[in-house]
């Protein structure tokens, strides 16, 4: 198991506007939800569209219908945070565990 903090911490003497810290999560790696902190978070399959998790899709079953689908977590590649406005002086960690993808080979 991996363990992803990432502590930012505003040490200039003004205020840091519209922070959204995020964090990648390596091919073969798998993500595990319920250890995001803080929440809510954003999640992402390509590292530049984020949603909130968890991701869905739209599937076209062979009969034609289309239903959602989860993405599973093994295809997530990033996490965001919105966290706004970090004062001078301030600090935020967020974090999250990962695990080896059972279908990785790598």
């Amino acid at each position: 198991m991996v363990q992803y903090d990432a502590l930012y911490k505003n040490t200039s003497s003004t205020g840091v506007k519209n922070l959204a810290p995020t964090l990648p999560i390596p091919p073969g790696l798998e993500f595990l939800p319920e250890t995001v902190s803080p929440m809510p978070a954003f999640a992402s399959v390509d590292g530049r569209i984020f949603a909130p998790f968890p991701l869905t899709r739209k599937v076209t079953r062979p009969d034609g219908t289309v239903e959602e689908q989860a993405v599973p977590a093994s295809e997530y590649r990033a996490l965001r945070w919105t966290v706004g406005d970090l004062e001078a002086g301030q600090a935020i960690l967020v974090s999250t565990r990962a695990r080896l993808a059972m279908n990785s080979t790598k």
